[in-house]
């Protein structure tokens, strides 16, 4: 990376982490997480995030989240939804 990418702690209690964005990558780990995990652990929970940042992940992330909740609003269309959630599962297979 020619810049480490900026880091945001997201009030959840839910304890994850990503890495997110379109242009530039971001990571977001929650307080759930922080609260969690010890110096050691969180800095190998960065460095897989980092990892994402490196192979350009956060683009597919992004569009998946967006996605997610773009089916969410058009759930009450018949069928409206059908398209976005083959999508949506197809990221999340390649996702894991």
């Amino acid at each position: 990376l020619e810049k480490v990418p900026p880091m945001y702690v997201k009030q959840d209690p839910q304890p994850n982490a990503m890495c997110i964005g379109l242009d530039e990558p971001i990571i977001v780990v929650t307080t759930g997480l922080v609260e969690l995990l010890d110096e050691e652990e969180m800095r190998a929970v960065v460095g897989h995030e980092v990892g994402h940042a490196l192979s350009g992940h956060s683009v597919y992330r992004t569009i998946l989240l967006f996605l997610t909740n773009l089916a969410v609003k058009v759930a009450w269309i018949p069928l409206g939804n059908v398209a976005i959630m083959a999508i949506v599962t197809a990221l999340r297979e390649w996702f894991r």
